[in-house]
């Protein structure tokens, strides 16, 4: 929480430091797995990546890594049984769609529109930390924004949800050799 706190506190002093590099998708999602495996294992969830073909992208890597991973521990979190789900669409020339689906609780229709206010606190049944899922969803659009993509989110209460990020393949100002940009 203290990291996610300092994040928001550079974010908004358009202090943020981008730094761009080309990586392979399928590897940093295998990376995201690799997180969170023993969690999924010990609530006995499947866990699937399904990405049909792997790419470079060029994006801050340890950025993209943290949105992904404040997803994949919210659907950890707020999913009892059944799955969780990766997908990696890379069918667009200028763009990946990763969506974050789970069978979870879900979101109350009218909390949707809410969910990346940094002041929002979710009705949860779950006894979970609302908090911190409301913090770590505002500093994931945060980040998505300023890395020229966007998180949205469909959600059926009972039923789980479905948080997709859009982001560049090749982030807007970046170059291949990986330099650095203040936003």
């Amino acid at each position: 929480m203290t990291n996610e706190m300092s994040d928001m506190s550079e974010i908004e002093a358009g202090k943020v430091k981008l730094t761009d590099e080309r990586f392979l998708l399928q590897k940093l999602l295998e990376e995201i797995q690799d997180t969170f495996i023993q969690k999924i294992r010990n609530k006995n969830l499947d866990f699937r990546i399904q990405l049909l073909d792997d790419c470079h992208l060029i994006s801050d890597r340890r950025r993209l890594k943290q949105i992904l991973i404040n997803l994949v521990d919210n659907a950890v979190k707020f999913t009892e049984k059944g799955s969780i789900t990766i997908v990696g669409d890379t069918t667009r020339k200028r763009s990946v769609i990763l969506t974050v689906a789970d069978t979870g609780i879900g979101i109350k229709k009218e909390q949707v529109a809410a969910l990346f206010n940094p002041c929002h606190r979710p009705d949860l049944p779950l006894k979970q930390t609302s908090r911190e899922a409301g913090m770590r969803l505002y500093l994931s659009q945060k980040l998505a924004r300023l890395m020229g993509g966007e998180i949205t989110v469909e959600s059926l209460y009972g039923k789980g949800s479905r948080f997709s990020l859009f982001i560049p393949r090749k982030r807007t100002g970046s170059d291949a050799d990986g330099r650095s940009a203040v936003v």
